[in-house]
Protein backbone atom coordinates (compact mmCIF):
# COMPACT_ATOMS: atom_id res chain seq x y z
CA UNK A 1 0.00 0.00 0.00
CA UNK A 2 3.12 2.52 0.71
CA UNK A 3 4.15 1.75 -2.83
CA UNK A 4 0.92 2.69 -3.96
CA UNK A 5 0.37 5.80 -2.08
CA UNK A 6 3.86 6.56 -3.16
CA UNK A 7 3.16 6.71 -6.37
CA UNK A 8 -0.33 8.75 -6.34
CA UNK A 9 1.78 11.21 -4.34
CA UNK A 10 4.34 11.50 -7.27
CA UNK A 11 1.48 11.95 -9.66
CA UNK A 12 0.21 14.47 -7.60
CA UNK A 13 3.26 16.52 -7.81
CA UNK A 14 3.21 16.20 -10.84
CA UNK A 15 2.52 19.33 -13.41
CA UNK A 16 -0.17 19.39 -15.24
CA UNK A 17 -0.48 21.24 -18.61
CA UNK A 18 -4.38 21.57 -19.61
CA UNK A 19 -4.96 20.52 -22.96
CA UNK A 20 -6.60 23.32 -25.20
CA UNK A 21 -4.99 26.24 -23.88
CA UNK A 22 -2.88 27.38 -27.04
CA UNK A 23 -5.16 27.64 -30.07
CA UNK A 24 -4.17 27.65 -33.74
CA UNK A 25 -6.13 30.27 -36.29
CA UNK A 26 -6.47 28.81 -39.24
CA UNK A 27 -9.99 31.27 -40.08
CA UNK A 28 -7.69 33.24 -42.06
CA UNK A 29 -7.62 33.92 -46.35
CA UNK A 30 -5.07 31.40 -46.81
CA UNK A 31 -7.57 28.45 -46.46
CA UNK A 32 -10.60 29.95 -49.05
CA UNK A 33 -8.45 27.82 -51.43
CA UNK A 34 -8.64 24.49 -49.40
CA UNK A 35 -12.66 24.83 -48.87
CA UNK A 36 -13.50 26.09 -52.19
CA UNK A 37 -12.60 22.41 -53.43
CA UNK A 38 -15.47 20.46 -51.11
CA UNK A 39 -17.64 23.82 -51.65
CA UNK A 40 -20.24 21.53 -53.78
CA UNK A 41 -19.19 18.14 -52.53
CA UNK A 42 -21.68 15.42 -51.51
CA UNK A 43 -21.04 12.65 -48.87
CA UNK A 44 -23.04 10.09 -48.77
CA UNK A 45 -23.55 6.04 -48.00
CA UNK A 46 -24.97 3.36 -48.60
CA UNK A 47 -27.97 1.47 -46.98
CA UNK A 48 -26.29 -1.58 -46.32
CA UNK A 49 -23.75 -3.75 -44.19
CA UNK A 50 -22.03 -5.00 -47.28
CA UNK A 51 -18.93 -3.45 -48.33
CA UNK A 52 -19.39 -1.55 -51.19
CA UNK A 53 -16.70 -1.41 -54.04
CA UNK A 54 -15.52 2.06 -55.06
CA UNK A 55 -14.86 1.27 -58.43
CA UNK A 56 -17.76 -0.42 -59.04
CA UNK A 57 -19.62 3.14 -57.99
CA UNK A 58 -17.35 5.06 -60.48
CA UNK A 59 -18.37 3.38 -63.39
CA UNK A 60 -22.26 3.44 -62.06
CA UNK A 61 -23.30 6.26 -60.84
CA UNK A 62 -21.40 9.39 -63.05
CA UNK A 63 -23.30 7.37 -66.58
CA UNK A 64 -26.84 7.67 -64.49
CA UNK A 65 -25.86 10.73 -62.73
CA UNK A 66 -24.52 12.29 -66.31
CA UNK A 67 -23.28 15.91 -64.58
CA UNK A 68 -22.36 18.24 -67.45
CA UNK A 69 -19.16 19.53 -65.17
CA UNK A 70 -18.16 16.20 -64.06
CA UNK A 71 -17.56 14.72 -60.58
CA UNK A 72 -14.31 13.05 -58.58
CA UNK A 73 -15.58 10.27 -56.44
CA UNK A 74 -13.23 8.90 -53.65
CA UNK A 75 -14.00 6.92 -50.82
CA UNK A 76 -13.28 8.91 -47.55
CA UNK A 77 -13.87 5.51 -44.97
CA UNK A 78 -15.12 2.01 -45.70
CA UNK A 79 -18.54 3.13 -47.40
CA UNK A 80 -18.25 6.25 -47.18
CA UNK A 81 -17.83 8.46 -50.02
CA UNK A 82 -17.68 11.98 -51.23
CA UNK A 83 -18.68 13.27 -54.22
CA UNK A 84 -17.41 16.16 -55.42
CA UNK A 85 -19.17 18.36 -58.41
CA UNK A 86 -17.54 21.60 -59.77
CA UNK A 87 -20.73 23.13 -60.07
CA UNK A 88 -23.48 24.14 -58.03
CA UNK A 89 -26.75 22.98 -60.68
CA UNK A 90 -24.59 19.20 -60.93
CA UNK A 91 -24.85 18.95 -57.03
CA UNK A 92 -27.84 20.70 -56.38
CA UNK A 93 -29.73 18.05 -59.98
CA UNK A 94 -28.71 15.32 -57.94
CA UNK A 95 -29.86 15.94 -54.68
CA UNK A 96 -33.27 16.72 -56.30
CA UNK A 97 -34.09 13.99 -58.13
CA UNK A 98 -33.18 11.45 -56.30
CA UNK A 99 -33.35 8.93 -54.27
CA UNK A 100 -30.70 6.87 -56.04
CA UNK A 101 -29.98 3.26 -55.65
CA UNK A 102 -26.74 1.15 -56.24
CA UNK A 103 -27.29 -2.68 -56.42
CA UNK A 104 -30.77 -1.91 -54.74
CA UNK A 105 -29.22 -0.24 -51.65
CA UNK A 106 -30.66 3.13 -50.90
CA UNK A 107 -27.78 6.18 -51.16
CA UNK A 108 -28.12 8.86 -48.25
CA UNK A 109 -26.38 11.53 -48.91
CA UNK A 110 -26.08 15.49 -48.00
CA UNK A 111 -24.26 17.98 -48.71
CA UNK A 112 -21.06 18.41 -46.35
CA UNK A 113 -20.30 20.65 -43.93
CA UNK A 114 -17.18 22.19 -43.91
CA UNK A 115 -15.27 22.15 -40.47
CA UNK A 116 -17.13 18.64 -39.76
CA UNK A 117 -14.85 15.73 -39.74
CA UNK A 118 -15.44 12.29 -41.24
CA UNK A 119 -15.98 10.53 -37.87
CA UNK A 120 -18.85 12.88 -37.21
CA UNK A 121 -20.75 12.72 -40.26
CA UNK A 122 -24.22 10.80 -39.55
CA UNK A 123 -26.65 9.84 -42.47
CA UNK A 124 -29.73 8.60 -41.19
CA UNK A 125 -32.03 10.38 -43.49
CA UNK A 126 -33.40 9.47 -47.16
CA UNK A 127 -35.73 12.00 -49.21
CA UNK A 128 -38.14 10.52 -50.99
CA UNK A 129 -41.32 11.25 -52.93
CA UNK A 130 -44.57 10.32 -51.46
CA UNK A 131 -47.79 9.61 -52.98
CA UNK A 132 -50.89 11.11 -50.73
CA UNK A 133 -54.19 8.53 -51.89
CA UNK A 134 -57.79 8.63 -50.67
CA UNK A 135 -57.76 12.19 -49.77
CA UNK A 136 -61.76 13.44 -49.62
CA UNK A 137 -62.08 15.45 -52.01
CA UNK A 138 -61.94 19.95 -51.31
CA UNK A 139 -59.19 18.79 -48.83
CA UNK A 140 -56.12 18.74 -51.25
CA UNK A 141 -53.89 21.35 -50.41
CA UNK A 142 -50.23 22.56 -49.55
CA UNK A 143 -51.01 22.93 -45.98
CA UNK A 144 -52.05 19.26 -45.90
CA UNK A 145 -49.25 18.45 -47.85
CA UNK A 146 -47.27 20.07 -45.23
CA UNK A 147 -48.50 18.38 -42.00
CA UNK A 148 -48.14 14.89 -43.63
CA UNK A 149 -44.80 15.31 -44.72
CA UNK A 150 -43.74 16.18 -41.08
CA UNK A 151 -45.79 13.27 -39.97
CA UNK A 152 -43.66 11.18 -41.91
CA UNK A 153 -40.16 12.79 -41.24
CA UNK A 154 -39.42 16.58 -41.99
CA UNK A 155 -41.53 18.09 -44.91
CA UNK A 156 -39.05 19.15 -47.98
CA UNK A 157 -41.26 20.43 -50.58
CA UNK A 158 -44.60 19.89 -52.24
CA UNK A 159 -45.33 19.19 -55.81
CA UNK A 160 -47.08 22.41 -57.57
CA UNK A 161 -48.47 20.35 -60.61
CA UNK A 162 -50.38 17.87 -58.78
CA UNK A 163 -52.13 21.29 -56.09
CA UNK A 164 -54.74 21.82 -58.75
CA UNK A 165 -58.85 20.47 -58.03
CA UNK A 166 -58.65 18.14 -61.45
CA UNK A 167 -55.71 15.90 -59.82
CA UNK A 168 -59.25 14.16 -57.41
CA UNK A 169 -57.81 12.86 -54.30
CA UNK A 170 -54.52 12.58 -53.92
CA UNK A 171 -50.89 14.64 -53.97
CA UNK A 172 -47.72 14.22 -54.02
CA UNK A 173 -45.05 15.52 -51.49
CA UNK A 174 -41.28 15.24 -50.85
CA UNK A 175 -39.97 14.29 -47.24
CA UNK A 176 -36.87 13.75 -45.31
CA UNK A 177 -37.74 10.11 -43.62
CA UNK A 178 -35.29 8.35 -40.60
CA UNK A 179 -34.49 5.26 -42.18
CA UNK A 180 -34.16 3.40 -39.04
CA UNK A 181 -37.76 3.80 -38.49
CA UNK A 182 -40.74 1.88 -39.99
CA UNK A 183 -42.25 3.16 -43.27
CA UNK A 184 -45.72 4.90 -42.13
CA UNK A 185 -48.78 2.95 -44.35
CA UNK A 186 -51.41 5.50 -43.62
CA UNK A 187 -52.35 8.56 -41.67
CA UNK A 188 -55.84 8.91 -40.22
CA UNK A 189 -57.93 12.20 -41.19
CA UNK A 190 -60.70 13.52 -39.60
CA UNK A 191 -62.61 15.98 -41.90
CA UNK A 192 -65.52 16.43 -40.59
CA UNK A 193 -67.15 16.70 -36.36
CA UNK A 194 -68.34 12.96 -37.10
CA UNK A 195 -66.43 11.87 -39.94
CA UNK A 196 -62.90 10.13 -40.40
CA UNK A 197 -60.82 8.51 -43.04
CA UNK A 198 -57.67 7.27 -43.68
CA UNK A 199 -55.14 8.50 -46.16
CA UNK A 200 -53.05 6.00 -47.33
CA UNK A 201 -49.09 6.20 -48.92
CA UNK A 202 -47.42 5.08 -51.70
CA UNK A 203 -43.49 5.69 -51.84
CA UNK A 204 -41.76 6.36 -55.11
CA UNK A 205 -38.46 4.45 -55.82
CA UNK A 206 -38.01 2.82 -52.68
CA UNK A 207 -35.59 0.00 -52.33
CA UNK A 208 -35.62 -3.21 -50.20
CA UNK A 209 -37.60 -2.96 -47.16
CA UNK A 210 -39.15 -5.40 -44.50
CA UNK A 211 -42.32 -6.92 -44.77
CA UNK A 212 -42.41 -7.70 -41.24
CA UNK A 213 -41.19 -4.70 -39.67
CA UNK A 214 -41.46 -2.17 -42.12
CA UNK A 215 -37.54 -0.97 -42.23
CA UNK A 216 -35.54 -0.40 -45.31
CA UNK A 217 -32.12 -1.87 -45.66
CA UNK A 218 -32.88 -5.52 -45.24
CA UNK A 219 -35.73 -7.94 -45.47
CA UNK A 220 -37.58 -10.53 -43.43
CA UNK A 221 -34.73 -13.01 -44.39
CA UNK A 222 -32.28 -11.08 -42.35
CA UNK A 223 -34.58 -9.22 -39.71
CA UNK A 224 -34.19 -10.21 -36.08
CA UNK A 225 -37.83 -9.35 -34.60
CA UNK A 226 -39.15 -11.40 -37.07
CA UNK A 227 -36.62 -14.53 -36.35
CA UNK A 228 -38.00 -14.09 -32.71
CA UNK A 229 -41.80 -14.14 -33.65
CA UNK A 230 -41.97 -16.12 -37.15
CA UNK A 231 -45.23 -15.33 -39.02
CA UNK A 232 -47.19 -16.59 -42.39
CA UNK A 233 -45.84 -14.74 -45.39
CA UNK A 234 -49.88 -13.49 -45.73
CA UNK A 235 -49.55 -12.32 -42.53
CA UNK A 236 -47.27 -10.09 -42.82
CA UNK A 237 -48.20 -6.02 -41.89
CA UNK A 238 -46.16 -4.67 -45.00
CA UNK A 239 -46.41 -5.71 -48.36
CA UNK A 240 -45.40 -4.25 -51.94
CA UNK A 241 -48.60 -1.98 -51.97
CA UNK A 242 -46.33 0.71 -50.24
CA UNK A 243 -44.40 1.25 -53.96
CA UNK A 244 -45.28 3.83 -55.90
CA UNK A 245 -45.28 2.49 -59.36
CA UNK A 246 -44.88 4.97 -62.32
CA UNK A 247 -46.55 4.60 -65.24
CA UNK A 248 -44.53 3.62 -68.19
CA UNK A 249 -45.48 6.00 -71.38
CA UNK A 250 -47.02 4.12 -73.81
CA UNK A 251 -44.06 3.63 -76.96
CA UNK A 252 -45.22 5.48 -79.93
CA UNK A 253 -46.23 3.48 -82.76
CA UNK A 254 -44.60 3.16 -85.78
CA UNK A 255 -47.76 4.85 -87.86
CA UNK A 256 -46.41 8.13 -87.46
CA UNK A 257 -43.39 7.41 -89.75
CA UNK A 258 -44.63 4.14 -91.74
CA UNK A 259 -46.00 4.51 -95.02
CA UNK A 260 -47.36 1.10 -96.86
CA UNK A 261 -48.80 3.17 -99.94
CA UNK A 262 -48.93 6.38 -101.62
CA UNK A 263 -52.17 7.78 -100.21
CA UNK A 264 -53.92 8.07 -104.06
CA UNK A 265 -53.83 3.89 -103.66
CA UNK A 266 -55.09 3.92 -100.37
CA UNK A 267 -57.98 6.11 -101.92
CA UNK A 268 -58.42 3.97 -104.83
CA UNK A 269 -59.77 0.01 -104.35
CA UNK A 270 -59.69 -0.24 -108.03
CA UNK A 271 -55.51 0.55 -107.88
CA UNK A 272 -55.10 -1.76 -105.32
CA UNK A 273 -56.61 -4.71 -107.11
CA UNK A 274 -54.40 -4.04 -109.78
CA UNK A 275 -51.54 -4.28 -107.90
CA UNK A 276 -52.93 -7.96 -106.53
CA UNK A 277 -53.29 -8.87 -109.61
CA UNK A 278 -49.69 -7.61 -110.93
CA UNK A 279 -48.20 -9.68 -108.18
CA UNK A 280 -50.26 -12.89 -109.16
CA UNK A 281 -48.81 -11.87 -112.62
CA UNK A 282 -45.24 -11.89 -111.16
CA UNK A 283 -45.39 -15.28 -109.12
CA UNK A 284 -46.83 -17.33 -112.09
CA UNK A 285 -43.92 -15.74 -114.38
CA UNK A 286 -41.04 -16.59 -111.64
CA UNK A 287 -42.79 -20.06 -111.62
CA UNK A 288 -42.68 -20.69 -115.38
CA UNK A 289 -39.30 -19.27 -115.32
CA UNK A 290 -38.09 -21.55 -112.81
CA UNK A 291 -39.85 -24.42 -114.19
CA UNK A 292 -37.87 -23.68 -117.77
CA UNK A 293 -34.80 -23.45 -116.15
CA UNK A 294 -35.17 -26.73 -114.76
CA UNK A 295 -35.75 -27.98 -117.78
CA UNK A 296 -32.63 -26.50 -119.85
CA UNK A 297 -30.62 -27.85 -116.94
CA UNK A 298 -31.80 -31.52 -117.55
CA UNK A 299 -31.31 -31.30 -121.03
CA UNK A 300 -27.68 -29.72 -120.35
CA UNK A 301 -27.02 -32.46 -118.20
CA UNK A 302 -28.61 -35.14 -121.01
CA UNK A 303 -25.74 -33.52 -123.95
CA UNK A 304 -22.87 -33.88 -121.64
CA UNK A 305 -23.69 -37.04 -121.12
CA UNK A 306 -23.83 -38.32 -124.31
CA UNK A 307 -20.71 -36.60 -125.53
CA UNK A 308 -19.06 -37.81 -122.59
CA UNK A 309 -20.25 -41.25 -123.86
CA UNK A 310 -19.15 -40.75 -127.30
CA UNK A 311 -15.99 -39.69 -126.24
CA UNK A 312 -15.23 -42.72 -123.86
CA UNK A 313 -16.15 -45.04 -126.53
CA UNK A 314 -13.53 -43.41 -129.14
CA UNK A 315 -10.91 -43.69 -126.42
CA UNK A 316 -11.65 -47.40 -126.47
CA UNK A 317 -11.23 -47.70 -129.96
CA UNK A 318 -7.67 -46.24 -129.77
CA UNK A 319 -6.67 -48.59 -127.36
CA UNK A 320 -4.55 -51.46 -129.28
CA UNK A 321 -3.82 -54.46 -127.07
CA UNK A 322 -6.80 -53.92 -124.96
CA UNK A 323 -9.43 -52.71 -127.04
CA UNK A 324 -11.55 -55.70 -126.95
CA UNK A 325 -11.55 -56.38 -122.96
CA UNK A 326 -12.02 -52.44 -122.32
CA UNK A 327 -14.92 -52.15 -125.09
CA UNK A 328 -16.72 -54.93 -123.32
CA UNK A 329 -16.59 -53.77 -120.19
CA UNK A 330 -17.28 -50.04 -121.00
CA UNK A 331 -20.71 -51.15 -123.48
CA UNK A 332 -21.77 -53.57 -120.96
CA UNK A 333 -21.81 -51.94 -117.25
CA UNK A 334 -20.64 -48.60 -117.47
CA UNK A 335 -22.49 -46.87 -120.90
CA UNK A 336 -24.71 -49.52 -122.21
CA UNK A 337 -26.54 -47.00 -124.74
CA UNK A 338 -23.80 -46.97 -126.81
CA UNK A 339 -23.77 -48.87 -130.37
CA UNK A 340 -20.88 -49.65 -132.70
CA UNK A 341 -22.77 -47.42 -135.42
CA UNK A 342 -22.32 -44.15 -132.74
CA UNK A 343 -18.60 -45.48 -131.79
CA UNK A 344 -17.89 -45.28 -135.42
CA UNK A 345 -19.44 -41.67 -135.98
CA UNK A 346 -17.37 -40.31 -132.95
CA UNK A 347 -14.43 -41.48 -134.42
CA UNK A 348 -15.08 -40.21 -137.56
CA UNK A 349 -15.75 -36.66 -135.98
CA UNK A 350 -12.63 -36.96 -134.06
CA UNK A 351 -10.33 -37.56 -136.89
CA UNK A 352 -12.17 -34.34 -138.51
CA UNK A 353 -11.09 -32.45 -135.73
CA UNK A 354 -7.41 -33.03 -135.82
CA UNK A 355 -7.42 -36.23 -133.62
CA UNK A 356 -8.59 -34.86 -130.12
CA UNK A 357 -12.10 -33.99 -128.66
CA UNK A 358 -12.78 -31.65 -125.97
CA UNK A 359 -14.65 -33.05 -123.32
CA UNK A 360 -16.31 -31.19 -120.43
CA UNK A 361 -17.99 -32.69 -117.17
CA UNK A 362 -20.50 -30.77 -115.25
CA UNK A 363 -19.08 -29.15 -112.41
CA UNK A 364 -15.50 -30.44 -113.50
CA UNK A 365 -12.67 -29.16 -115.46
CA UNK A 366 -12.33 -29.74 -119.69
CA UNK A 367 -10.16 -32.30 -120.96
CA UNK A 368 -8.72 -34.01 -124.03
CA UNK A 369 -9.89 -37.50 -124.48
CA UNK A 370 -6.68 -38.60 -125.13
CA UNK A 371 -5.14 -37.85 -121.93
CA UNK A 372 -7.60 -39.52 -119.91
CA UNK A 373 -5.94 -41.96 -117.36
CA UNK A 374 -7.07 -45.26 -117.62
CA UNK A 375 -7.92 -47.37 -114.23
CA UNK A 376 -5.90 -50.54 -114.69
CA UNK A 377 -8.10 -52.20 -111.90
CA UNK A 378 -11.19 -51.37 -114.16
CA UNK A 379 -10.01 -50.80 -117.12
CA UNK A 380 -11.98 -48.06 -117.00
CA UNK A 381 -11.55 -43.67 -117.25
CA UNK A 382 -10.31 -42.96 -113.78
CA UNK A 383 -12.51 -40.38 -112.22
CA UNK A 384 -15.61 -41.11 -114.02
CA UNK A 385 -18.03 -39.95 -111.54
CA UNK A 386 -16.84 -36.67 -113.16
CA UNK A 387 -13.10 -36.46 -110.85
CA UNK A 388 -11.10 -37.21 -114.55
CA UNK A 389 -8.01 -35.17 -114.87
CA UNK A 390 -5.09 -34.68 -116.66
CA UNK A 391 -2.27 -36.83 -116.66
CA UNK A 392 0.12 -36.58 -114.15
Amino acid sequence: MAGFNGEVDLRARLAVVEEGEEVFDYSGAGVEAETEKYRWCLVGRFLTDKQVNCEAVKSVLPLIWKPVKDVCVTEAAPNLFLFQFFHEMDMRRVVDDGPWTFEYHLLLCRQLVIGETISEVQLWEATLWVHLLDIPLGFVSKKLGEDVGNFLGSFVAHDNRRSKTVEGSSMRVRASIDVRKPLRRRMKFKWSASATSWITFQYERIPMFCFYCGVMGHSEKFCVKFFDNPIPKEMMPYDSSLRFVLKKSAAPKPDRWLRSSSPAREENGEENAEVESLNERIAENLSLAKSAQSFENQNRKFREKEVFEGKSADLVIREGGRSNQINSIISKSSFPNVVDGEVANESKRKRANGGSVIGLLEGGPSFLVSDMIIDPSVYRPAGLGNQAGHKQ
